[in-house]
């Protein structure tokens, strides 16, 4: 079951290459384009950066069973939040 996307903004180009460092260590996914999808360890997240915009969106479409969307959104949010980010939706 997928989780509701969740847009976080004022993701400069900094902020962005931190959340990609984030994400890899938190889930093992390597982030190599504004654009994509990629899945690890049963979690499958597809993001969405615009730069001119500055906002990321990220979404879980997939995740193990025993792990609700809000743990995983938890999870994202508490390392963002160490790049200066916070969500503006709720997953």
């Amino acid at each position: 079951m997928a989780c509701d996307p969740v847009t976080y903004p004022g993701v400069d180009s900094s902020k962005w290459a931190c959340v990609k460092d984030v994400v890899s260590r938190a889930y093992g996914l390597s982030i190599e384009s504004d654009l994509g999808e990629a899945s690890e360890r049963g979690f499958t997240l597809k993001w969405r950066y615009d730069a001119s915009e500055q906002s990321l969106l990220v979404q879980c479409t997939k995740k193990p069973l025993l792990i609700s969307c809000g743990m995983v959104k938890k999870r994202l949010t508490d390392g963002f939040e160490e790049c200066g980010i916070t969500a503006s939706d709720r997953m």
